[in-house]
């Protein structure tokens, strides 16, 4: 979550306390409201999650596990990911923490594309699995932002990305402007996270 992710980041280093990271849910609260996003950015751990998002966590954990459990019966080529195995061309990685350039995603799947980049470089597609039928924009939204940070790691944006509805329902969402979308969120959150801490909006 943003909050553990928000720990791991804020611990002291030599007198020195490292900046917020920004995550999916952080980019996906301030489309909803900017100041919801500075309480996850500066305020992580208070309070306790609504009972209606605790249960759409745990659904989404659930249909996580079907799905990966529905690839192992078609992958074989299936491995952790590291940014070793980004780089070595495994078809399926598994559960990818993705961090670059202070901006973090957790992707279930990353989904290797048949066809390489112009360098050469293997490319990849993420996937997330969710906890509802219907697939709303937070969701699309938190997609293009796993996109966005895969792309940083891969010298590449992906073109698309896959969200696994509860029903196994696989919705493919392209994202070759996913960039172009996500700035006018991530500009002001970035400043947010490289200068002295703001006053709450």
């Amino acid at each position: 979550t943003a909050s553990n992710i928000w720990d791991r980041h804020h611990r002291a280093v030599k007198g020195t306390v490292m900046p917020p990271v920004i995550t999916s849910e952080i980019i996906v609260a301030y489309a909803q409201c900017p100041r919801k996003a500075y309480l996850l950015l500066f305020s992580p751990g208070q309070g306790k999650p609504h009972e209606y998002i605790r249960i759409l966590a745990w659904r989404q954990h659930e249909n996580h596990e079907r799905y990966l459990d529905r690839l192992r019966q078609k992958h074989t080529d299936m491995q952790p990911y590291t940014v070793e195995n980004l780089g070595n061309g495994s078809t399926v990685l598994l559960n990818a923490s993705l961090q670059a350039d202070g901006l973090a995603a957790v992707c279930d799947v990353l989904t290797r594309v048949e066809e390489p980049s112009s360098g050469g470089q293997q490319r990849y597609e993420p996937t997330l699995c969710v906890g509802t039928h219907s697939i709303g924009k937070e969701q699309k939204l938190a997609l293009a932002f796993t996109g966005y940070v895969l792309g940083r790691l891969q010298h590449t944006l992906p073109l698309a990305g896959r969200l696994i509805a509860m029903d196994g329902a696989c919705h493919t969402v392209t994202l070759d402007k996913s960039a172009t979308d996500l700035m006018p969120l991530l500009a002001p959150l970035q400043a947010w996270t490289t200068g002295a801490v703001p006053a709450p909006p």
